[in-house]
C-alpha cells in the first residue's frame, strides 16, 4: 500500500510536468531587451499535449493518441513512435538525439529510442532498487540518473537496471527532503529541480556540491555556464552560474503565454491551438 501511495503521488507529479513544456539542450543568443520575435517561419499543425527540440533542431511532439512524432527543422514528419501499453509519456530526455529516453511513470518505465524513433532498449524500474522513481535522465556516458523519493537519493543506473553509485540522502544535507520534477545532465554536473526550493547540483558522482536557490522554476536547461529556465507565468530567464547575473529572454507576449517554448540556434519553438510555431528571433 505504502508503495503504491508513492507511486500514484509521483506519477500525478510527473504527469503535472508533461503541461508544461522540457526546453531542449540549445544555442542561443540571449536576447536583449529589443529583441522582438520576427515573422512565423513554419507552422507543424496538430494538436499536442506537448513538445521539445534536439540540439539537431529536431521537433519531437506528443499527440493526442500519446504518439511520438519527429518533424526535422523544416517541419517535415520523419518518424513516429507509439506504445500504449505503458500509459502516458510524460518525459522525454532529448539531451543525446541518437539515444532518447521516454518515460512511462504509470509503469515505472523508461524507453530507449535510436534517432529513428527505433527502441533499442526497456527497462522497468519496478525490477531494480529504485522503490519511487521521481524524476529520470540520461547521464553523459549514455547511463541513467534517477531520483529515489523513497531513499531520498539520487542513483545512477546501467541499462540492466543496476545501481553503479547513490548520493548520500539528501535530507541529511537540506531542511527538507527534495521533491525535483525535472533531472538534467550537463558536461560534469548533474541537476535537479525542486520548484519549492531551488536548483540542487551534484557532480558526476552523485556527490551534492550546492543549491541554487531560484524557486518556481517549471523547466530548465544548462548551455555554456548559463541556466536556462522558465517560471509560471511564462517568463525565459538566463542565469550565469558563474556570475550569478540573472537577464530575460524576451519574447511577444502571445509566445509568452504559449504553453510550451524552446529557443535554438535563432529559432523560437511555441505551441498553440493551431500547432507548433517556428519563428525567427531578431
Amino acid at each position: 500500500m505504502v508503495q503504491e501511495k508513492y507511486s500514484a503521488i509521483r506519477t500525478l507529479q510527473i504527469s503535472l510536468l508533461s503541461l508544461s513544456c522540457l526546453i531542449a539542450y540549445v544555442r542561443v543568443g540571449f536576447a536583449q531587451p529589443s529583441d522582438v520575435v520576427g515573422s512565423i517561419q513554419e507552422l507543424i499543425p496538430g494538436k499536442y499535449a506537448y513538445f521539445t527540440t534536439d540540439k539537431l533542431k529536431r521537433i519531437y511532439a506528443v499527440n493526442a493518441a500519446n504518439e511520438l512524432i519527429q518533424f526535422d527543422s523544416n517541419g517535415k514528419e520523419l518518424f513516429r513512435y507509439n506504445n500504449n501499453t505503458l500509459g502516458e509519456l510524460s518525459y522525454i530526455d532529448t539531451s543525446n538525439p541518437f539515444n532518447l529516453l521516454l518515460f512511462y511513470p504509470e509503469f515505472q518505465t523508461i524507453v530507449i529510442l535510436d534517432r529513428t524513433l527505433n527502441p533499442t532498449a526497456e527497462l522497468n524500474l519496478l525490477t531494480t532498487e529504485v522503490g519511487d522513481p521521481m524524476a529520470v535522465a540520461l547521464s553523459n556516458d549514455n547511463k541513467l540518473w534517477v531520483y529515489d523519493a523513497a531513499s531520498l537519493q539520487l542513483k545512477k543506473l546501467n541499462a540492466k537496471g543496476e545501481i553503479l553509485l547513490s548520493s548520500g540522502d539528501l535530507s541529511l544535507g537540506l531542511p527538507s527532503p527534495p521533491e525535483p520534477e525535472q533531472i538534467v545532465a550537463s558536461a560534469d554536473r548533474v541537476y535537479l529541480n525542486d520548484p519549492s526550493k531551488g536548483l540542487i547540483i551534484f557532480n558526476n558522482f552523485g556527490q551534492y556540491l550546492q543549491m541554487v536557490p531560484i524557486r518556481g522554476i517549471t523547466n530548465f536547461q544548462i548551455l555554456d555556464q548559463q541556466l536556462i529556465y522558465r517560471v509560471k507565468n511564462g517568463q525565459l530567464f538566463a542565469y550565469n552560474l558563474q556570475s550569478l547575473l540573472t537577464s530575460p529572454i524576451h519574447m511577444a507576449n502571445q509566445t509568452a503565454k504559449s504553453r510550451c517554448v524552446n529557443i535554438q540556434s535563432g529559432l523560437l519553438y511555441s505551441m498553440h491551438s493551431d500547432g507548433i510555431r517556428i519563428e525567427l528571433l531578431k
